[in-house]
């Protein structure tokens, strides 16, 4: 989510139970109309609190290995935080092409002390941001995924936010296009954008947070 005045630096090339559902069954003998409650769950049978994202932001966002060579990495510093929601840590990085000046992508990585902070600044940061159209997200990519795609004079965004545990991720594409186009290609444009270059960011940024 790039705005005025942040600082880019570039970023060195770099190599980067079931759940267990316990029944309470009464056990009814038919004289008297007698019950037993089932023995209660032990704690070997609890469910286990799920495991937060411990890495570090800066290895959970777009590492420079992820993209093709040429490109280059720039760090956000500071990192933005549109919704004022303080995480505990956070991380950003802008990816540039040499062939394209105009193209843009953004990575950005938010850990939260639980779920519950998590969960609660994505739907601020939701409720902040002016994305476009929300596209159906097919796949997983963590929990509560938002798939946007809009256009603007020139440019096309795709973007993608979601929660995975802790963490909050987002991934922006800017994609130019020619003025040439007519209005229905570049709303072709606009969605393959999202599809293919966000998703394709966002994948990516899912498999460090899944190994986080």
């Amino acid at each position: 989510m790039p705005r005025a005045g942040s600082a880019w630096r570039e970023v060195a090339p770099a190599t980067s139970a079931a759940l267990g559902i316990v029944l309470g069954l009464a056990l009814g003998a038919t004289a008297g109309h007698v019950f037993w409650a089932a023995p209660a769950p032990s704690a070997a049978n609890a469910q286990p609190a799920p495991s937060l994202v411990t890495a570090e932001p800066k290895s959970l966002v777009v590492q420079p290995v992820d993209v093709p060579s040429g490109y280059t990495l720039f760090v956000e510093s500071p990192p933005p935080d549109p919704a004022g929601t303080h995480p505990q840590s956070h991380y950003g990085v802008v990816v540039r092409r040499p062939d394209e000046p105009a193209y843009l992508a953004e990575s950005d990585v938010s850990l939260y002390r639980s779920p519950e902070q998590a969960a609660a600044a994505l739907k601020a940061l939701l409720g902040v941001g002016k994305f476009g159209a929300e596209l159906p997200l097919h796949g997983g990519l963590g929990s509560d995924g938002h798939l946007f795609a809009a256009k603007d004079k020139g440019v096309v965004v795709g973007s993608v936010l979601w929660r995975d545990r802790n963490a909050v991720a987002w991934v922006f594409v800017y994609n130019p296009y020619p003025d040439s186009l007519p209005a229905d290609v570049v709303d072709m444009v606009a969605r393959g954008n999202a599809y293919d270059d966000a998703i394709g960011y966002a994948e990516i940024v899912e498999g460090h947070l899944a190994a986080g």
